[in-house]
């Protein structure tokens, strides 16, 4: 199922965000302009999944739901309907239509909403609404699973002369390959943009930072990016990408989302580097992040000694305190190895 996110912009005036019970991590973003021009990129296009186009109205969209923890992928109709129920709360509490509600769900595949906790959390959630950088922190915080960090951006600039803001966040650690996933992310702005200019900014940008990024090599499902432009700063409508104002806000927008698609590369590494020691045999080759002075003969002689009788080289790599330890065995790729396959092949 297509899981879509909302606007949000941190620290600036595009609109008021906030969330609701940590636990649950509901998210919950006001916009405060009649209507929202909005675009959303995901990369669940390339799943046969009917239930998709239900999901996403033609716009504008104005309030947005986010959960973590349940992604409510391959739910079947249950799952559906506990996203439709979840659009239809938040619209009676926010005294909006359902259509204008977007879903976004980020968690476990295969596991629908707890919809005993959950449904009865979304109208708490409008008393909690605000336009604070603590708010948009909650927020970003709110919507993390695997992450070590939460992930958020914001920047301004002029556009016409006029400030504008351009804020963000995002969330994913692993499974992350190009076609986004594992991760859902948000970019909103003060500006006023034509539609189709937007959408198209939108997806230059995801391309250039998204999609430009991987961890692991896996993709996954709900993977989605949504940006939102509300108009509300007063500057001039930007009808064309090619102009001055155009050039400079697709600019804007590819600097914040490669700034956190970094920051999801970077948490994919899933430790700190000052704690990373590696051993060979009993040679130490690094340790607290730092490459150790080495005795290379000896190194070498313990490689061709150990190897010469088809023994094991042990090569013990640490990258933190905690209790947890893994062994893998592997090999070294000879010449006569990549000369073999490489005629195999071609």
């Amino acid at each position: 199922m297509r899981t879509m996110s909302a606007k949000r912009s941190v620290g600036s005036a595009a609109g008021r965000c906030a969330l609701m019970r940590p636990a649950l991590r509901p998210f919950v973003s006001r916009q405060t302009s009649a209507r929202v021009r909005a675009e959303v990129s995901t990369a669940a296009d390339s799943f046969s999944i009917p239930a998709v186009p239900d999901l996403i109205p033609d716009g504008p969209w104005k309030k947005v739901l986010t959960n973590a923890g349940q992604a409510n992928a391959a739910t079947g109709s249950q799952g559906y309907e506990d996203a439709v129920a979840c659009a239809d709360k938040l619209a009676e509490c926010l005294g909006v239509g359902a259509d204008d509600v977007l879903i976004m769900s980020t968690g476990v595949i295969g596991r629908r909403l707890k919809m005993e906790a959950f449904l009865p959390a979304i109208p708490q959630l409008p008393a909690t609404l605000g336009a604070t950088a603590d708010d948009a922190h909650r927020a970003a915080v709110a919507i993390t699973t695997t992450d070590l960090v939460s992930k958020e951006a914001a920047l301004s600039i002029k556009l016409g002369g006029v400030p504008v803001s351009v804020g963000g966040m995002c969330k994913g650690s692993g499974m992350i390959h190009p076609n986004m996933a594992t991760m859902l992310g948000v970019v909103t702005t003060d500006a006023d943009v034509d539609v189709e200019v937007w959408r198209g900014m939108l997806r230059r940008a995801t391309d250039a930072s998204f999609n430009s990024i991987t961890v692991d090599g896996d993709t996954s499902t709900n993977d989605t990016v949504i940006g939102l432009a509300s108009g509300k700063a007063g500057a001039p409508r930007v009808t064309d990408a090619g102009s001055a104002d155009g050039k400079a806000l697709e600019a804007a927008v590819t600097a914040l989302l490669q700034g956190l698609a970094k920051a999801i590369a970077w948490d994919g590494v899933a430790f700190d580097q000052n704690d990373l020691s590696v051993q060979l045999g009993d040679i130490k080759l690094m340790k607290a992040g730092q490459p150790l002075a080495f005795d290379q003969k000896a190194a070498s002689k313990y490689l061709k000694d150990t190897t010469g009788v088809h023994g094991t080289v042990h090569i013990a790599v640490g990258i933190g305190s905690g209790p947890g330890s893994g062994v893998a065995w592997g090999c070294d790729l000879s010449y006569d190895y990549v000369k073999i396959n490489g005629e195999y092949t071609t």
